[in-house]
């Protein structure tokens, strides 16, 4: 799939989290939203980077799901560098996701764990793709 795509689904996720969820709506509202797309957006920037880069083929996706572990993302994820490094940070973003999507209400600053986690992913994720 072309790389735009996924792109495209990322910022689009991005503006539902940013936009809508964390401005428009109540903490206990907003944790649900953000639990459900966070980690999916991040999956879609980052399939977009390994489609970019060679390194997952036409057609190959990211499951959000393979983050729920190291050794599941370890496992699923092709090399590429810094592999090891972000691994950690997906495992914690999914983590803290199911939490938020399933678990009970949450505070603001728990919230703004996950879209911390969120920013600082898109931000190594960017910085990997100008290399």
């Amino acid at each position: 799939m072309n790389p735009d795509i996924h792109e495209r689904a990322f910022l689009s996720i991005k503006r539902t989290i940013m936009d809508w969820a964390i401005k428009s709506l109540d903490v206990d509202e907003a944790q649900r939203t953000v639990g459900h797309l966070a980690s999916r957006g991040i999956a879609e920037l980052l399939t977009a980077h390994l489609h970019r880069t060679g390194k997952l083929p036409p057609g190959g996706f990211i499951n959000h799901r393979w983050f729920r572990s190291r050794n599941l993302a370890s496992a699923h994820l092709p090399a590429f560098p810094h592999r090891e490094d972000l691994i950690s940070d997906l495992v914690s973003l999914e983590l803290e996701c199911d939490k938020l999507a399933y678990g009970r209400p949450v505070t603001a600053e728990k919230l703004q764990k996950v879209v911390r986690i969120f920013i600082e992913l898109e931000k190594r994720l960017e910085e990997l793709g100008r290399k």
